[in-house]
């Protein structure tokens, strides 16, 4: 990873924090920061499946991973 990742993740994440203090549910924040992420992932490479990670992440969320 590169300054450039970090910085980015960091941007995503304080977003997150900040729709946390302006009483934002948790669960839209949450689906937000899943695309974010994902919008990252794919910016840096085009063929990052965008729609495998979200699944990844739902499973995950399910204890199916």
């Amino acid at each position: 990873m590169t300054r450039k990742d970090y910085n980015r993740i960091a941007a995503i994440l304080g977003t997150a924090f900040m729709e946390m203090d302006n009483e934002i549910p948790v669960t839209t924040i949450l689906v937000r920061l899943r695309h974010d992420i994902a919008d990252m992932l794919q910016d840096d490479n085009p063929r990052f499946d965008r729609n495998r990670f979200i699944d990844a992440v739902s499973d995950a969320r399910l204890g199916r991973l």
